[in-house]
C-alpha cells in the first residue's frame, strides 16, 4: 500500500503499522500534493513528478534513492530543458497529473529504449507538458 500527501510518498507492507519514506531523495519543486501513479498492470512500476519525472520499478522495496530520473520539464520560459535554472520570473515547470500504461510483452518479445518524450508548453503562462514512456512490466 502506497500514499502520498504533503510532498511525500511512503509505503507499508504490514497493513499500515509502519511507514517507510521511499520520496524520490533528488526530486525537484514537488507540488503540496505530489502527483504519483502506480501501473494498473504492474504493482512494481510508480511514477512520480515535482519538475523532473521519476520511476521505479521496486514495488514496496523502492528507496529514496531507487527511483530513476525520466524527465525534465524545465522551466516556464524552457520547456523540457534540463539545464534551464528556474528563477522568479522563469519558475518550474511542475506535474500535475501523471498517468502510467504498461503492456505484457509476449514471450521473447523485443524490448527497447523508452519512447520518446512529446510534449507541449505555452510562452504565454504555465507550459502542459505530456510524457510518454514505454515501461516493461517486470515478469513479462
Amino acid at each position: 500500500m502506497f500514499r502520498a500527501a504533503t510532498r511525500d510518498i511512503s509505503v507499508t507492507t504490514d497493513g499500515g503499522k509502519n511507514w517507510t519514506d521511499i520520496q524520490p531523495s533528488d526530486l525537484t519543486s514537488p507540488q503540496f500534493s505530489t502527483p504519483f501513479q502506480m501501473d494498473p498492470n504492474d504493482a512494481n512500476h510508480l511514477m512520480i513528478g515535482g519538475r523532473d519525472v521519476e520511476e521505479t520499478g521496486s514495488g514496496p522495496s523502492t528507496t529514496s534513492s531507487t527511483w530513476s530520473k525520466v524527465y525534465d520539464l524545465g522551466t516556464r520560459d524552457h520547456p523540457g530543458d534540463a539545464a534551464a535554472a528556474s528563477s522568479s520570473a522563469d519558475p518550474d515547470n511542475q506535474l500535475s497529473a501523471v498517468d502510467t500504461l504498461s503492456y505484457p510483452a509476449g514471450s521473447g518479445a523485443p524490448t527497447g529504449p523508452k519512447t520518446a518524450v512529446r510534449g507541449h508548453a505555452s510562452s504565454e503562462g504555465p507550459g502542459m507538458e505530456l510524457v510518454q514512456a514505454r515501461f516493461q512490466p517486470s515478469g513479462a
